[in-house]
Parts: C-alpha cells; structure tokens; sequence
C-alpha cells in the first residue's frame, strides 16, 4: 500500500517542481500560477498520504501495549525538554508541574501522546505566551492537562477535534496546519491504555488526559 501511493506521487511532485523551476524552459506568468498550484497541492497531498499511513500504522501499534511500569513525572520532563528550543524560539515559557507518579503503560505510547499534546499547546500559544503541563493523582487515577495561552477550542469542535484529519483551530490562527492526526493517534493511544482524553472548556487550549494506574486494555 505504501509504496503504491506514494512513488507515483512522488513523481508528480517531482515533475511539478522541474517545471516550476523551468528546467523545461521559461513560463509566462499565467504558466508559473497554475504550475505553482500544482506544486503546492501535490505536497499538500503528499503529507495527507504519509500521515494516512501514519495513522494507520498507529492504529495496528494500539491493538498491543508493552507495558511496563512508567515514571510519568519523568517521561513528562523529557517531552517538555525535546521541545525547549522550539519555545525559546518564540519567547515561549514551558512550566512542568508534576509530582512523582508512576502508571502501568507503554512508555512509547504515552510518550507519542504528550509530544503531540505539547507540541500542539505551543504551536497555538502565541508568540511570548505559555504552556503548562500539569498531573496529580486522584481516585486511581492520574489526569494530566497540558494548557496553552493560545485562542482556545471553539466548544463546536471539543469532540471532532479527535478526529482524524480534522483542521479545527489552525485555521485563521496564523499558523501552518499540520496533517490533522496528531490528536486522533493521542486519542486512540490513550484508549488502548483504558484511559480519556478531553478538551476542557475555557480561556486557552485545554487539554486532559486520565489515566488509570492500572491500565486495563477495554474490552
């Protein structure tokens, strides 16, 4: 499936950047217009399809979970970390507010799950703003919410948001929309591990994951 979609992809993209590099010759204006679009879309659809098979991929990862005993305090720690410079480049504050706390789960799972959480919370705080990422323990449960400053989930979207290839909030908010899978693969990790993933309503983006520290796979 891979390689059916994305060679013959591959060469139209290829071709449409030769031609608008005119190594076939010069292009008058109206050419380079419609030459670009080409270009353009043919990149757009090129991430829609790897991001399709990641997708995929991601949904035949949450069938099984090598789980394991998981310090989410420091798993948590190396997610913000790996995503410092990217905030330092905005003038972006990163606070970690979490005390020591161990689940059962799939290490690499929820480590996927809290880079995109993070890496979404930043790309929509504004320049200079703030992303929190919070946990605690209650009821045999832990909740982690990862906050940003930015415009806040529309309440219309606070359930398709999750799903996949949904653009919700990036548009309009002045930032490059991504594939629109970075939350329906959190959604589906975090499931398999018997947990919830919502969005809180209110100023910012808001964003909660519970956990159970035993996790359970659902039936």
């Amino acid at each position: 499936m891979s390689h059916e979609l994305k060679t013959p992809l591959a060469s139209l993209r290829e071709g449409a950047e030769l031609l608008h590099d005119e190594v076939g010759g010069p292009l008058e204006p109206p050419q380079r217009k419609v030459v670009g679009i080409l270009r353009d879309n043919s990149i757009k659809l090129q991430r829609m399809i790897e991001g399709l098979l990641d997708y995929q991929r991601a949904l035949h990862a949450a069938a099984s979970l090598d789980r394991s005993e998981v310090r989410l305090d420091a798993l948590l720690r190396e997610v913000t970390d790996a995503h410092l410079l990217e905030a330092t480049a905005r003038r972006q504050s990163v606070a970690l507010e979490v005390p020591p706390l161990v689940v059962e789960g799939d290490a690499e799972k929820l480590r996927t799950v809290f880079d995109n959480l993070v890496g979404n919370a930043l790309k929509f705080a504004p320049d200079g703003g703030a992303v929190r990422v919070v946990a605690a323990a209650e009821s045999g449960a832990v909740h982690v919410d990862v906050i940003d400053s930015g415009p806040g989930v529309p309440a219309e979207e606070c359930e398709s948001i999750f799903d996949s290839f949904f653009q919700g909030r990036a548009q309009g908010a002045g930032r490059v929309a991504g594939s629109g899978l970075g939350l329906a693969i959190a959604r589906e990790f975090v499931q398999a591990h018997g947990g919830a993933i919502s969005v809180v309503e209110g100023e910012g983006g808001h964003f909660r994951v519970v956990l159970p520290r035993h996790a359970e796979l659902p039936e």
